[in-house]
């Protein structure tokens, strides 16, 4: 596919590299998990996540985070390991996801919203 401008060169640089960030931290974090429950780690995990997704990744990171919390309540035991790996894996997918949606899908939408309200205004001014 041709790169027909400036603005959408940019933008595909952004998506690049916001994607490469979040993998990064999804391997960085993988590497390091110990044999041991780390909460020091799991939190710069999703602190990090949260900064790439802010705002609706925190909000998707606390629903994984409370599923995760309430499995044991509901009398579903899963080995640590599963938990720890399966608790980054699903956090990540699920922060991921609503970060692309929220930076490179509904935000270019609400712009291009607001853009065609404002062009409506000033067309009705000067008529």
């Amino acid at each position: 596919m041709m790169i027909t401008n400036n603005r959408e060169l940019y933008y595909r640089l952004l998506l690049a590299v916001w994607l490469l960030l979040c993998g990064y931290v999804l391997v960085v974090h993988l590497l390091n998990i110990p044999a041991g429950a780390d909460a020091e780690r799991t939190e710069l995990f999703y602190l990090e996540m949260l900064i790439l997704t802010f705002p609706l990744g925190y909000m998707a990171g606390l629903l994984v985070g409370a599923i995760f919390a309430v499995l044991p309540e509901v009398g579903i035991e899963i080995p640590l390991t599963v938990a720890q790996y399966g608790n980054v894996l699903l956090a990540w997918l699920v922060m991921t996801a609503t970060g692309f949606f929220q930076w490179f899908v509904w935000l270019p939408k609400l712009f291009t919203w607001i853009k065609s309200i404002w062009n409506r205004k000033l067309n009705i001014r000067r008529s």
